[in-house]
């Protein structure tokens, strides 16, 4: 959906990868690009896409692990300190939102039939099929 994060609050030099960005804010200096990748379920490929995107518009950078030199840990810059506050506050409002007039009775059905399809996804993707 292009525009969902149209909110006063969002911060304006980033236009995708809020996700990521915020889980390197909370981890800041101490998540490896491996372990973002595994926390996000994603490609190591991706998240070095990723990260340089991040990192050219100048929320994250990469420095060698001291304990681990094949290592880089993610760090935030004071860039996206100010804005991933920002950033949450804007994807809280757009759930508010869309949340709107739904009991929480609704919203426990509707997340358990996440969960339920997540788990059936996984399952999915464990399985190989051949198709004739």
């Amino acid at each position: 959906m292009p525009g969902c994060i149209e909110h006063p609050y969002a911060a304006p030099d980033i236009d995708r990868y809020y996700y990521p960005l915020t889980v390197i804010y909370y981890h800041d200096g101490e998540l490896t690009q491996k372990a973002l990748a595994e926390k996000l379920g994603k490609d190591k490929s991706i998240i070095v896409k990723i990260i340089d995107t991040l990192t050219d518009k100048g929320f994250v950078y990469r420095q060698i692990n001291p304990d681990d030199r094949r290592q880089h840990l993610l760090g935030v810059t004071a860039k996206a300190k100010k804005a991933v506050p920002h950033i949450i506050e804007a994807f809280e409002h757009m759930n508010r939102s869309a949340a709107k007039d739904i009991s929480a009775n609704d919203m426990q059905i509707f997340e358990s039939v996440l969960n339920k399809m997540k788990i059936n996804l996984v399952e999915f993707k464990n399985t190989k099929t051949t198709i004739s």
